[in-house]
This record gives C-alpha cells, sequence and structure tokens, in this order.
C-alpha cells in the first residue's frame, strides 16, 4: 500500500511536471514572439531614422544651393559696384569674375537637380535597399559639404568685396570738393 501510495504521488508529481513543462513552453513561444515583434519595431524604426536622415540632409541640399544662389546674385552685385567705383564698369576683369561665380552656381547644378529629384521621390525610399539607402545618403552628405564649401566661399568673397564698397563709399562721401 505504501508503494502504491509513493507511485500515485510519483504519477501525481509527473502529471503536474508535464502541466508545468507545457506551461513553460508556452511561455517561452509567447516570450520568443514577443521579442520577434521588438525586433521587427526596432527595424522600423531604425528604418523610420534613416529616412528622417536621409530627407533632412537632402533638405539642407537643397536649401544650401538656395542660399549659394542668393550669395552669387549679391556678390555680382557688389563686383558691378566695385567696378562703377573703380571706373572698369564692363571691362575684363568684371566679366572674369561674374564668370568665375557663373562657373560655381553650374557646378551646383546638377547636385541641386539630384537633391530635388530624391525629394520628390522619398516616398519610394521604402522599397529601397539598406545598401542602397546607405550609398545615396553617403552621397547627399558629401554634396551637402561640397555646397556648403562653395557658399563659404562666396560668402567670404561677398564680405571681402562689400567692405572694399563700403571704403570707396566712405572715401567718396568723405572727399573734399
Amino acid at each position: 500500500m505504501v508503494s502504491n501510495f509513493a507511485e500515485i504521488i510519483a504519477a501525481i508529481g509527473g502529471v503536474l511536471g508535464a502541466i508545468g513543462g507545457l506551461y513553460a513552453a508556452r511561455a517561452a513561444s509567447r516570450s520568443a514572439s514577443l521579442a520577434q515583434d521588438a525586433a521587427k519595431q526596432a527595424e522600423r524604426a531604425e528604418r523610420r531614422g534613416f529616412v528622417r536622415d536621409f530627407i533632412g540632409n537632402t533638405q539642407k541640399v537643397l536649401v544650401e544651393c538656395g542660399r549659394v544662389e542668393a550669395i552669387a546674385t549679391d556678390l555680382k552685385s557688389q563686383y558691378r559696384t566695385l567696378f562703377t567705383f573703380a571706373g572698369q564698369y564692363g571691362g575684363s576683369r568684371q566679366q572674369l569674375y561674374i564668370e568665375q561665380i557663373d562657373n560655381k552656381l553650374k557646378s551646383i547644378v546638377p547636385i541641386q537637380e539630384e537633391a530635388q529629384k530624391l525629394m520628390d521621390a522619398h516616398r519610394s525610399l521604402a522599397q529601397t535597399s539598406d545598401e542602397d539607402m546607405n550609398l545615396a545618403l553617403a552621397k547627399i552628405v558629401a554634396n551637402s559639404v561640397l555646397v556648403e564649401g562653395i557658399r563659404e566661399e562666396l560668402q567670404r568673397e561677398l564680405t571681402e568685396i562689400s567692405a572694399q564698397n563700403h571704403q570707396y563709399r566712405e572715401n567718396r562721401i568723405n572727399a573734399k570738393p
């Protein structure tokens, strides 16, 4: 009888162990499913962040191109004023400086067009592979640096020519007849 009782207790223990094992297996399966969902969520969040960076950098290129165009227009005007003060308006040197500005403007046109195309097509980035997006982002960042360099160069030149024009104006105003 004691041995039957021990067998019954062992059987009950085995059944309870099996039930516990089933619950543990179910919990492990649920945990794995939740972990997989979390990994997918993280991947989607990373992709959204990447797309946000891509769009932000592309927009930055477009804004910098606009700044370059505005500075170039001001710089051309300042050169015209400078050469007018110097009595050489329309001369070959003035034309050379204006041509150099135009060449810098021409150098950003393809960059600006490409950035605009990318902005217009940013919705298609969802189908683009990560590798292609990385390459496109690297190119956009490099173009951003290039356009910023051109803008800074033109800005320095504009500051210098504006200062010269200011000096010419001061000299004219303070000149005694």
